[in-house]
């Protein structure tokens, strides 16, 4: 086995371990959904968001939430929506009187579902920065999502921007991309991981009061690769100008994945050290593992 051979091996070992965790099956959602004041109406109450596992079967829990939120133009309504009988939360906003920054963070703030910001259609732009800042330890595209964009209905787009800098002074990077409820960029249906629970929602928005159907709650998954940067500190999300903007019902989770495992070149050699004629050469030649990664 020569040099030529050991690179071609690793590069297809590589390429089949990356492609079967791309192409796996959408992440599935722990998610515990009580309604202690009507029973029979789970969709209503608290819907706590315990982890997701991503496409390869990664368990992650380690989520990062919104601490800061500020609504820069809207043209339509803007409000705060809750559970008709989830806890904690705020509802807030008119069709002429938006819900104040303060408000829309406290919806963003939780780990709680049933607690969101609800849109009517037309222009709307907010900023939402997170708690610390959001990495991606992989340069391309992987089954590990950071980012958890749901909306109720699965029916709407939104546009995001990754910001990096401070909330006073954010700083687009990247690239923008439009995320629709279908198309290119299309929403999945929220489920537990074993596909027996399909999730819905059955909010009150604004104060005063205005009562929502229940409609069914999807989400998108977004890998910072596909914004065009490895770390972002916040979000922006615009509706202005995208096909599909039927007033997005939103709430956003960041999540750190994991650092790639330092063992990944060793399992590659593992199954390349089958062969004996490359443990003859790396035991004749020990540079040969600095010759093959610095390929």
């Amino acid at each position: 086995m020569n040099l030529r051979s050991i690179s071609a091996s690793v590069c297809v070992i590589t390429a089949a371990l990356l492609s079967s965790s791309v192409s796996a099956q959408a992440a599935t959602f722990n998610i515990t959904q009580t309604n202690t004041a009507a029973p029979a109406f789970p969709a209503r109450g608290n819907t706590i968001l315990n982890s997701v596992r991503m496409q390869d079967g990664t368990v992650l829990d380690d989520f990062i939430f919104v601490n800061q939120a500020r609504l820069n133009s809207a043209t339509s309504g803007v409000f705060t929506a809750t559970g008709d009988n989830a806890t904690g939360g705020v509802r807030s906003g008119t069709a002429t009187t938006p819900a104040s920054n303060a408000n829309i963070l406290a919806n963003l703030s939780t780990n709680n579902l049933n607690h969101n910001v609800d849109t009517n259609t037309g222009s709307l732009s907010f900023d939402i920065f997170f708690s610390r800042a959001v990495n991606d330890y992989s340069s391309a595209q992987d089954a590990l999502s950071e980012l958890l964009i749901f909306e109720r209905g699965q029916n709407s787009a939104v546009r995001v921007q990754a910001l990096i800098g401070t909330f006073s002074n954010p700083l687009t990077t990247g690239s923008s991309i439009v995320l629709t409820s279908t198309g290119t960029n299309p929403q999945q249906r929220v489920t537990n991981p074993a596909g027996s629970i399909s999730y819905s929602l059955d909010m009150t928005r604004g104060n005063p009061a205005e009562n929502l159907a229940s409609q069914p709650l999807g989400y998108w998954e977004l890998d910072l690769n596909r914004l065009g940067t490895s770390q972002l500190t916040g979000l922006r999300l615009t509706t202005a100008g995208i096909t599909g903007d039927n007033g997005p019902d939103l709430k956003v989770v960041a999540v750190q994945t994991p650092a790639p495992p330092a063992t990944l070149g060793l399992v590659v050699l593992a199954a390349l050290g089958a062969g004996s004629a490359f443990k003859r050469k790396l035991k004749n030649n020990p540079s040969l593992l600095n010759q093959l990664f610095s390929k």
